[in-house]
């Protein structure tokens, strides 16, 4: 009634004296009728510097706009302690939260009453968080949060402490009464929106939201793609903090996520029994896999499963498969992947080697990585790895870092880990999936990934030997020393790795010292400048064999 009254009113709207203190009442419209001697009346005082004028129509504006936000508090203070005549209760309430939120008020710079809406956001977070389990408010409830998305983002981002606050005391309370993907995606949805990872303090409320979900098995039960791949970017978006703690907090949310993976497509494998209507798909993907499942007329099985039909798998099931493993990779793992390399780009060094560490971690040393095919790591190289090395030299130039004088010695330390690390990965990640890749890939593509993985690491050591990544010249004695020192170590490194893939793959076969492999022609064709001495290890690697 009080966001009804006009403003221009006169007989709603009168200015008496109480004492020698002006102030305004606003009365109903029976008190109206009754002429105001029986019926209670609402007075507010008013700054009128003792004259007894009528107030503005925009201080009127805001007085019934801050009295209105204090009954919202009131009403949803009477919902939540009269549990029992809830619904007498809540319809009304939330019939007025729903016009604050939707009206034009709320979108209209001009026209948003900041208070107004932050009661309406404060009193679907509170309901959210105490009585969600039931039913008749649920909906209600996540459907309020759902339209809180439409608002201004300088709204949301005026409220983010609160929202972010919210969200963690409902899914931290209520999170096994979530039992929709939509509902899911709704408050996941909101800390992107209300940019809560861009306050410490909001951040931290948001870093524990996202702690909770990745550590909590009931939520995902009803988790799709969408909602994983939202929380991927939460976690990215956290990496990216000012705040050192939330950097690490976000990676080591990335290295929990990955081990749920084979947990999510063990749910995509068992779902898939049925028409395809599994949670981790969306509607379009799993209509996909129901019409590829009614083809075949097989089962789609986990890929890290053994059954009876994969000793001699049909046509059919071996397409499954493959399609099976490419969403893998598009819906999982691409993102989860580029979410590390992005923090990889970080400026401070300890985050970034950090980042680099749990990825060597989760694609060499976990064995949620094996789900994936030898395609699906061959993409991973190519379009992860190989950018990565070449952005890693090509941004942290140290020579140009120290003629411009933008760095210390100690970063200048921590860029030369951040090279020797991804040097390390590369190398790591080929040499541990090599054997399944030759195995499952055509030559020509096998031969191919190779050659571009040792031109990689001759591109580098190529820059380094025409001087353009050399920091001799630099006028920084001590630190031009410690960069010289970590450029040799560097060089060094990156040979003795360049030998060992080159022996290993020798020893295993696929490298034959003959004219006639055309895999070898490019070895030799590569690494005859840098490493002489290659030919005559190969030999009596052989030789051994």
């Amino acid at each position: 009634r009080l966001l009804d009254i006009p403003s221009t009113n006169p007989d709603l709207l009168y200015v008496g004296e109480q004492g020698d203190r002006p102030t305004a009442s606003l009365k109903t419209d029976d008190s109206a009728a009754k002429g105001g001697s029986d019926a209670a009346s609402l007075t507010l005082p008013l700054n009128v510097g003792g004259s007894s004028s009528p107030i503005s129509e925009e201080d009127d504006k805001k007085a019934r706009e801050l009295v209105a936000a204090f009954c919202i508090d009131v009403l949803t203070e009477l919902a939540i302690q009269n549990r029992d005549r809830l619904f007498l209760l809540w319809p009304h309430l939330y019939e007025t939260v729903l016009r604050v939120i939707a009206e034009p008020r709320a979108s209209e710079p001009s026209m948003v009453s900041v208070a107004l809406v932050e009661r309406c956001v404060v009193c679907l977070l509170r309901m959210g968080t105490r009585l969600l389990h039931r039913q008749e408010v649920r909906e209600d409830v996540l459907h309020g949060l759902q339209l809180l998305l439409k608002l201004r983002k300088e709204n949301l981002y005026s409220m983010r402490v609160i929202i972010s606050a919210g969200i963690l005391q409902i899914v931290s309370a209520q999170a096994p009464s979530i039992q929709s993907s939509s509902h899911w995606t709704t408050l996941i949805s909101m800390l992107l929106k209300c940019k809560a990872f861009e306050d410490d303090i909001s951040a931290d409320f948001a870093c524990q939201t996202l702690e909770f979900l990745v550590g909590n098995d009931s939520a995902w039960r009803f988790m799709n793609t969408e909602n994983y791949r939202l929380i991927v970017l939460c976690a990215s978006k956290l990496s990216q903090s000012s705040s050192a703690k939330h950097s690490v907090a976000s990676l080591d949310i990335l290295l929990v996520l990955c081990s749920r993976i084979p947990f999510l497509v063990d749910i995509l494998g068992e779902n898939n029994q049925t028409a395809g209507s599994s949670p981790m798909l969306t509607k379009s993907d799993s209509g996909n896999l129901a019409r590829q499942k009614q083809s075949s007329g097989d089962r789609f099985d986990d890929p890290g499963r053994s059954s009876s039909t994969e000793l001699n798998p049909s046509p059919a099931s071996s397409v499954i498969h493959h399609e099976q493993l490419a969403l893998s990779w598009t819906m999982l793992w691409e993102p989860l992947l580029s979410a590390f390399v992005i923090v990889a780009h970080d400026k401070r060094g300890g985050i970034r080697n950090y980042a680099l560490l749990l990825m060597e971690r989760v694609m060499t040393s976990g064995s949620e990585i094996d789900v994936l095919g030898a395609s699906e790591l061959a993409q991973a190289i190519d379009s992860l790895l190989l950018p990565l090395l070449h952005d890693v030299f090509a941004i942290h130039d140290r020579a140009f870092l120290m003629k411009k004088d933008i760095i210390s010695s100690r970063e200048l330390e921590e860029v030369g880990k951040t090279q020797l690390r991804v040097v390390i990965l590369l190398s790591k990640v080929f040499l541990q999936h090599h054997a399944r890749m030759a195995a499952a890939l055509d030559q020509t593509e096998f031969v191919g990934l190779w050659c571009r993985v040792i031109g990689a690491f001759k591109n580098v050591v190529d820059l380094y030997r025409d001087g353009k990544l050399s920091s001799q010249s630099s006028s920084h004695s001590d630190a031009s020393d410690v960069t010289f020192s970590q450029d040799t170590v560097l060089l060094e490194h990156i040979s003795e790795t360049v030998t060992n893939m080159v022996l290993v793959l020798a020893a295993s076969g696929l490298l034959k010292q003959s004219q006639d492999d055309v895999m070898w022609c490019e070895t030799v064709k590569m690494t005859q400048d840098w490493l002489p001495g290659l030919n005559d290890m190969i030999k009596v690697t052989q030789g051994a064999n």
